[in-house]
């Protein structure tokens, strides 16, 4: 993956919209969802 190098592989809390609704007229509502990914950097 990163030619012989080595990673690093870290854990990150991302926070992004979600479960967006559309109510009358021009406003949308969403909510906040957390989830969990891993990120992998070649060292």
């Amino acid at each position: 993956m990163c030619c012989g190098r080595g990673y690093r592989t870290q854990e990150v809390v991302v926070v992004e919209r979600c479960a967006c609704t559309f109510h009358w007229c021009c406003e949308v509502k969403c909510k906040l969802c957390r989830t969990k990914k891993i990120i992998h950097t070649c060292l």
